[in-house]
């Protein structure tokens, strides 16, 4: 059911905050009548990020989406993150705090919960774009059937402050395997159908979203790309991505792509291996997005 107001007067007051997902909130009249509305499950693996989890639930609830479900899986936090939780308790479908195996775990514990027929992931420290789940439906109604859906991604600092643009094209496999990063969680939606065949591996603490990209490519094609922003990865000290070793990471890579037949070598580095895979990626992107980049320079006359 469509909304007939937004849920931000709903929400708790946002003291000293301000602009999304504080003040603002997706525009609840962008939804038509006649669409239709897959619910979306969004899984939140959570640990002592509690002074990042209000934003990330905001980014959520006010995308004003009329057919959606937050289901946190925390590991135990011991700071403020379970008062966090309460306070925004009516707008969760599940939440449970208790010891688990890491955040692989986590987000599997948030699968088998999931009701709805897609399913977001979003980490307890990234946040959702305003009007992100409208472009999915928007994009879902034009062009329904597919099992993954996926925008653009920025990445922004612990105070939310915008640092850089990642645009992707339309997804490759050879991309991923071969060049590097051309998706990731904070801006996808999946299909529930694929995890009946498909897990995330508890294996891997820095590549997991790789890992789970590499699966799902190796079942099916249908993927849909959509050019807005539609998540924000957060950098920041505290950041998974920040405190786990660079040769852990790098060691994974080497792991997962072994895997798929693809041999890295350790002596050089990442960007100077497969390079003639990456330059023709980098020309297939540009090419993607040049109708917008002629339209800007048209209008800058």
């Amino acid at each position: 059911m469509i909304l007939e107001k937004g849920l931000i007067s709903v929400l708790p007051v946002a003291n000293q905050k301000s602009n999304w997902p504080w003040t603002i909130e997706s525009d609840y009249a962008l939804y038509k009548s006649d669409w239709k509305y897959p619910k979306i499950s969004v899984i939140v693996p959570s640990y002592n990020q509690g002074k990042f989890l209000e934003e990330t639930l905001r980014s959520i609830i006010l995308q004003n989406y009329p057919n959606f479900e937050i289901i946190i899986i925390d590991g135990g936090s011991t700071d403020d993150t379970i008062d966090v939780i309460k306070k925004y308790e009516p707008w969760i479908y599940y939440w449970v705090s208790e010891k688990d195996g890491g955040q692989s775990d986590a987000i599997n514990k948030g699968i088998k919960k999931v009701t709805g027929e897609f399913l977001g992931w979003q980490n307890s420290d990234d946040i959702y774009s305003v009007n992100a789940f409208y472009h999915f439906a928007e994009t879902y109604n034009k062009n329904p059937g597919n099992d993954v859906y996926f925008g653009n991604m920025l990445t922004i600092d612990q105070n939310s402050k915008p640092l850089n643009l990642h645009r992707y094209a339309p997804f490759s496999f050879n991309e991923i395997k071969f060049s590097g990063w051309n998706i990731t969680n904070q801006a996808c939606f999946f299909s529930r159908n694929l995890f009946d065949h498909i897990k995330i591996k508890k294996e891997f603490r820095y590549v997991m979203d790789g890992a789970l990209f590499f699966d799902i490519a190796s079942r099916t094609n249908k993927f849909v790309h959509i050019k807005q922003v539609l998540g924000c990865f957060r950098l920041h000290e505290e950041a998974k991505s920040s405190t786990i070793n660079m040769s852990t990471g790098w060691d994974e890579w080497v792991k997962l792509r072994s895997e798929f037949g693809i041999v890295m070598k350790p002596d050089v580095p990442w960007n100077k291996q497969f390079v003639w895979w990456k330059l023709w990626f980098k020309i297939r992107k540009g090419l993607y997005y040049l109708p917008e980049i002629l339209s800007l320079k048209k209008d800058q006359k």
